[in-house]
């Protein structure tokens, strides 16, 4: 009699750890469910002051172990410790210039086309792309917008985010950039048909313009 008890007694005590584990794992999944939410809802210069919180700088370095979750399913986020702001987010769908800026604009996290505005940080952008180990390798023969166009005054090519001026007439013109670095493409910027928007050139590791209403992939960084 006291041993079929023990074992009923011992039945009892393994159903209610197993109904407290998987509670437990409910309640577990329900609140990363609504801290995700709330995440998504929370305009962004909120979002930066929490993580910034948790991440022990002034700069509030974002990784994108907390970008990832909040980008579409076609996106990609990179942690590049030389980009800038330190990650770098690839757009694998399809668009014209003004298309990826309004897209990257409306992120969680607002994000503008890529800036590469140094040589530092162009060569580091091509050796993320060119590198057989690195990972955007497998992307590196494709065409991206970068943020630069000349759409206001033609042979003026500015940055997007605040309008800096980094190149003045067509090839050979007057240059901005930093250090006189030059990355365009042979014979470029040449402004055939209409050509007022700054891409990468895919295999060729350099600058070309395009037409903007052109549909191709982006690169985006931190607004």
């Amino acid at each position: 009699f006291f041993f079929f008890q023990r074992i009923e007694q011992q039945a009892r005590t393994n159903d209610n750890s197993r109904n407290e584990t998987f509670w437990t794992m409910r309640l577990d999944k329900a609140v990363f469910i609504a801290t995700m939410g709330m995440l998504m809802e929370t305009n962004a210069n909120t979002c930066r002051d929490f993580f910034s919180s948790m991440i022990s700088t002034d700069s509030c370095q974002m990784t994108c172990e907390y970008i990832q979750p909040t980008l579409p399913c076609e996106m990609e986020c990179f942690d590049v410790p030389c980009m800038p702001h330190g990650i770098l987010v690839r757009n694998d769908a399809m668009g014209s210039w003004s298309d990826h800026q309004a897209i990257a604009a409306d992120l969680t996290f607002p994000m503008q086309l890529l800036e590469p505005r140094t040589e530092a940080i162009n060569d580091c952008f091509k050796k993320l792309l060119f590198t057989p180990s690195a990972p955007l390798y497998p992307y590196r023969f494709e065409h991206y917008w970068l943020g630069g166009a000349d759409t206001n005054t033609e042979g003026e090519w500015r940055w997007a985010s605040d309008g800096g001026l980094f190149w003045l007439g067509g090839l050979g013109g007057n240059n901005f950039l930093p250090g006189g670095f030059d990355p365009w493409c042979d014979r470029n910027p040449d402004n055939v048909g209409n050509e007022d928007c700054l891409q990468t050139y895919g295999y060729k590791k350099c600058w070309n313009d395009n037409q903007c209403s052109k549909h191709m992939r982006a690169f985006y960084e931190l607004a």
